[in-house]
């Protein structure tokens, strides 16, 4: 059996925040694909008035960092750390990425 999946508090890396949710889907859709190569989950979020593009389930701000340097040499300069509930056990291979928008306050 898998160790549990539960919510945590940690990092993830917001590559960015719009308030149209067709741009924030297209955007997720092309950073799966860019970061291809890299294990990391995406995260669709709605803050009102906001949906926030984020990746990654970090337990350190040291591992957030790192990836963050990663995203912001492929295109994303703007690429920041936030602090988040993340998920302490996330599955991989990832499977088919849901459509979901993940709003870990609300869960």
């Amino acid at each position: 059996p898998s160790p549990l999946n539960e919510l945590i508090e940690g990092f993830r890396v917001q590559l960015l925040s719009t308030k149209d949710l067709e741009n924030a889907t297209r955007a997720k859709a092309i950073a799966v694909e860019q970061f291809s190569d890299v294990q990391v989950k995406f995260y669709l979020e709605f803050d009102s008035p906001y949906y926030k593009v984020r990746l990654g389930d970090f337990k350190t701000r040291e591992m957030a960092e790192n990836t963050r340097e990663l995203v912001r040499s492929r295109g994303y300069p703007k690429a920041w750390i936030v602090k988040s509930k993340i998920w302490s056990n996330p599955e991989f291979p990832v499977e088919e990425d849901s459509t979901l928008i993940d709003s870990p306050e609300f869960e």
